[in-house]
């Protein structure tokens, strides 16, 4: 008689009270999505609270060793999970985690969230190879930004790079005269929402013609607002591929009702990838060179790889904003390393 298979046990490490209680509670339905869409057998998903901050991710994560979980999903947030990372190292715990900030990955920290990096090198890389030249590139004057730039200057791609202060709306003056005197033939903002709407406001009063510049933008300009937006029609975006997402969004909605949060997705992804390492490896399914098979995985947002230095490798999509829609141009694999 063959020997009964054991569950993998998995922990989901989100925010169920404080402020962002929302956003966790809807992670947790992406995952329970996950578990019925993809059929899961043998698998267990268990809940922690990390109460919206970094103490209680430690906490949650104490638990989930406690009840001997051997993956966790989560959490959210760089602090979270750098305070957790070496708990689950000491556990040998692999940790799938639902950031996109690339400087947290590791060997055994995972970075599943879509990293603003890596859309940043595909969509230059993509505008220069389809004769877009002299890229004025407009980034944040933080962390976000400087890591940006120097993926911009490691990867050799030639742009103009020009940081503002995003509390100062004066910061942006020398990027209207940028434009002004350099003949810009394509504006790259990685950033969304009101600051993609601000620099947008800014280069329209000072008289910028943005018909003549290949606009080019990230999955953040991938929402209502910025869509309908028709100082941005003609742009060119990196996202996901929109009929995994679309696909995914409709049977959340069905089920809950409302609409997810992007982030949403990437806890599905989590629970997909985990699913499917569990049919192929069984008690092998954690192993550092089963989590990076080469098949890679099939989530809400389309195919991706995790690589043995912690990072995502996904397949983005070129997508043209025309009418206050997103029509494909073409296909692009990331350059995560």
């Amino acid at each position: 008689m063959p020997a009964k298979q054991l569950p993998l046990k998995t922990a989901l490490l989100v925010p169920l009270t404080g402020q962002h209680a929302k956003l966790g509670s809807a992670v947790e339905q992406a995952c329970e999505l996950a578990l019925f869409v993809k059929k899961a057998s043998n698998f267990d998903l268990a809940i922690y609270d990390t109460q919206s901050t970094a103490v209680g991710a430690q906490e949650a994560m104490k638990k989930a060793i406690t009840d001997k979980c051997t993956a966790v999903v989560g959490p959210i947030f760089s602090d979270d999970i750098m305070a957790i990372k070496t708990l689950a190292r000491a556990q040998a715990t692999p940790l799938f985690s639902l950031s996109n900030n690339t400087a947290i990955a590791d060997n055994n920290t995972y970075v599943l969230g879509l990293s603003p990096l890596d859309q940043s090198i595909t969509i230059l890389d993509y505008a220069q190879q389809h004769n877009v030249d002299n890229i004025l590139t407009v980034l944040p004057q933080n962390q976000l930004g400087q890591a940006i730039a120097g993926e911009i200057k490691k990867n050799a791609l030639q742009t103009q790079i020009i940081f503002y202060d995003p509390k100062q709306l004066s910061s942006l003056q020398p990027i209207t005269q940028a434009i002004q005197k350099g003949h810009i033939k394509g504006l790259f903002i990685p950033e969304g929402g009101a600051a993609l709407a601000r620099i947008i406001s800014a280069l329209v009063y000072s008289d910028i013609n943005l018909k003549i510049i290949q606009l080019l933008g990230s999955s953040l300009w991938d929402e209502p607002a910025t869509k309908g937006n028709p100082s941005l029609q003609g742009a060119w975006i990196t996202t996901p591929d929109p009929v995994h997402y679309e696909r995914y969004e409709s049977e959340f909605k069905k089920n809950y009702a409302v609409t997810p949060p992007k982030v949403a997705s990437i806890g599905y992804d989590a629970i997909a990838l985990l699913i499917t390492a569990k049919k192929h490896f069984d008690t092998q399914a954690l192993t550092p060179a089963n989590i990076t098979d080469a098949r890679g995985y099939l989530g809400a947002n389309g195919i991706f790889k995790l690589l043995s230095n912690g990072s995502v490798q996904r397949t983005y999509s070129i997508m043209k904003l025309q009418s206050s829609k997103l029509i494909k141009l073409d296909v692009a694999t990331s350059k995560a390393p």
